[in-house]
């Protein structure tokens, strides 16, 4: 599992809209979070694309920042990741894929 430490803090707010509830899991690609979106109270799941590798954040914050020399390799898995999430956000609806509301 990944450095839960670098996880978002809870109580952030996300997009004026969703806030962060828990940290469900962490691995070398990225952070997921239950949430609750603030206006209709619904629980959703947040995927943080956070390449171990090639980010870092200081415990408690909310900013990322590239290590030197890993910006080609962000920008590739950053395509790859937006990519999944265009690919399932496609898919109908099917009780063994998550559905996807926002990418």
């Amino acid at each position: 599992m990944g450095n839960i430490l670098e996880a978002l803090p809870l109580g952030t707010v996300l997009k004026n809209r969703y806030q962060v509830e828990k940290v469900l899991g962490a691995g070398g690609l990225a952070i997921t979070y239950l949430v609750r979106e603030k206006n209709s109270g619904k629980k959703r799941v947040i995927k943080e694309l956070f390449l171990q590798n090639a980010l870092g954040r200081r415990p408690g914050d909310c900013q990322t920042k590239l290590q030197e020399c890993q910006e080609a390799y962000f920008r590739q898995v950053y395509r790859n990741f937006v990519n999944e999430a265009d690919i399932l956000a496609g898919l109908k609806e099917n009780r063994g894929v998550v559905p996807v509301i926002e990418v």
